[in-house]
């Protein structure tokens, strides 16, 4: 059983940040998954001088218990994001999230070297183009989907950091199959 807060400030690695629980903290999220993406972020920033990070959701036309469509599409997606944007590394984390609709959505988040990428136009639509192949039905274009972090960046880097708490909320997690998992994020290793 996982730890769920309404505390609106997590600290991680030495770091306090402002995380979204509502107004008066009346949701509420896992602190472990979201020190978990923290980490990939921060591994990146060490490694890279800036950041490209893009969120977005992706939507499945019918409901699956396990999660081998999100599997599919990131075995298919990261070799073609390192072969057309030169870059070494992919980090990225995904949300499993169903609450009132009849299929689960996932709420995903992509972490590049922000010198090969600034903007994600065509890169979204690489996305939706491989989600589809995998079998996924439509990807979600959000407002304000990208965020660049140059190194000691603080204020971009909490807005996005906010908005990934959201990822994390307690609310329309374990509607799966016992083995499947709610969250999954790459295996980013610091130097």
């Amino acid at each position: 059983m996982s730890y769920h807060s309404n505390s609106s400030i997590i600290q991680h690695e030495g770091e306090n940040w402002e995380v979204n629980v509502g107004d008066r903290g009346q949701y509420k999220i896992c602190p472990s998954h979201l020190k978990k993406m923290i980490t990939q972020l921060n591994i990146m920033v060490e490694k890279y001088p800036r950041v490209f990070c893009v969120v977005f959701d992706l939507h499945l036309p019918e409901y699956s218990e396990n999660n081998a469509i999100i599997s599919d599409l990131w075995r298919s997606l990261i070799p073609t994001i390192k072969a057309k944007y030169k870059v070494k590394d992919v980090g990225y984390c995904w949300t499993r999230e169903q609450e009132t609709a009849e299929s689960q959505h996932y709420h995903c988040v992509l972490f590049l070297d922000g010198k090969q990428i600034r903007h994600s136009g065509k890169l979204r639509g690489i996305i939706a183009s491989k989600w589809k192949s995998v079998g996924g039905s439509y990807f979600s274009q959000l407002e304000h989907p990208d965020y660049n972090i140059e190194h000691n960046d603080f204020q971009t880097k909490q807005a996005l950091i906010y908005r990934l708490s959201y990822h994390a909320k307690q609310r329309g997690k374990g509607r799966r199959a016992t083995q499947a998992k709610d969250y999954g994020m790459s295996r980013l290793k610091r130097k």
